[in-house]
């Protein structure tokens, strides 16, 4: 037989093995209550309408722990698109879910994000503090505290959910309820763990999971060796001749000094020094979200209004930098202020 005359027989009896299945319980369940006078004729069809819509609706539950090896995407197409997640100041504009052309920097997406629970109200998550690309090929958003402006305390601040970056549908996994808000998020194809910044700040937060859908979120673990009055904004993993390892972006709010670079331990401890990025000054107490992209070897970095206009600068990513490295303009995904941007190591 021909693989596609296998395909075609095996699929012809699962098919047929299904209906047998639900053939046999319903015919059961009948024979059962025939010989129950005081079960009526439609509480019996009621039950059996249930049996069945638990029969046809058993495999659609999501588990977001697991990968989906039926819809791979391979390393060039997660590549042609990076994605961004913009600042939200409070009110507004709330946060936005940019799709940026990597060759061409042209914006090919702009979406808000949101989720609907099992009551069928949307609840629009306007507070976005991170994006990031599994190894699997799917991608993943942390929301800040509050969700949004008008909803007040809300289950889904400082929550992680599956998104569609083109939709801006959400599925949610978690919430933290141990260390608060994980800003800059990145997932670890070693651990498997995804991990972020501590809310814009120097510690590091490792979410796990032990078939809970991520559930597992540690404490705040502390990161030495930043610069005094500087504070990490920036994260991503990255890889080289060394391996693959996390990189932190720090700014300040003095006027006239750079941007700094470190390598991070993914658990806490001492960052290493690896290079001051120019334009000096240009990320006065900016975000500068930084996402490497392994297809261009270069690290992105979102820059500051002061740098001609909000956009991105890039590094050509080739480890040991000097003291001072200056960065690339880039028009690509220009007017928009990024809190986050997704790297691609694979």
């Amino acid at each position: 037989m021909t693989k596609a005359t296998l395909s075609a027989t095996a699929g012809l009896g699962w098919l047929l093995s299904c209906r047998l299945f639900k053939y046999l319980i319903i015919n059961k369940l009948n024979k059962k209550f025939h010989h129950m006078k005081l079960v009526s004729a439609s509480l019996r069809l009621s039950i059996i309408l249930v049996a069945a819509m638990v029969l046809l609706n058993a495999c659609k539950q999501e588990d977001l722990s697991k990968t989906d090896p039926a819809n791979p995407i391979v390393s060039t197409d997660r590549a042609s698109v990076f994605y961004g997640v913009t600042v939200y100041n409070g009110f507004s504009p709330t946060s936005r879910v940019i799709g940026v052309d990597n060759a061409s920097g042209n914006i090919v997406s702009n979406v808000g994000a949101f989720y609907i629970d099992n009551a069928g109200n949307m609840i629009q998550l306007e507070n976005i503090k991170g994006i990031c690309l599994t190894s699997w090929g799917q991608y993943f958003i942390t929301t800040g505290d509050p969700v949004n402006a008008s909803g007040g305390p809300s289950f889904y601040s400082n929550a992680l959910f599956k998104i569609n970056p083109v939709t801006g549908q959400c599925s949610y996994a978690s919430t933290n309820q141990v260390s608060g808000t994980v800003s800059d998020l990145e997932h670890d194809p070693n651990t498997l763990s995804f991990y972020g910044l501590s809310d814009n700040g120097n510690a590091i937060i490792e979410i796990s999971d032990n078939n809970n859908n991520y559930g597992d979120y540690s404490a705040a673990m502390p990161i030495f060796g930043i610069e005094d009055n500087y504070t990490l904004k920036g994260l991503s993993l990255v890889t080289d001749a060394s391996g693959t390892y996390y990189v932190g972006c720090a700014s300040t709010p003095e006027h006239g000094n750079p941007a700094k670079l470190y390598m991070i331990p993914q658990g806490g401890g001492f960052a290493t020094f690896m290079t001051d990025l120019d334009p000096i000054g240009g990320w006065v107490n900016g975000h500068c979200g930084i996402g490497f992209d392994n297809e261009y070897t270069k690290l992105n970095i979102n820059r500051d209004a002061a740098i001609v206009t909000l956009g991105i600068n890039f590094l050509k990513w080739n480890p040991p930098f000097g003291l001072s490295e200056p960065t690339n303009f880039w028009t690509g995904g220009e007017t928009f202020d990024y809190e986050d941007l997704t790297s691609s190591v694979y």
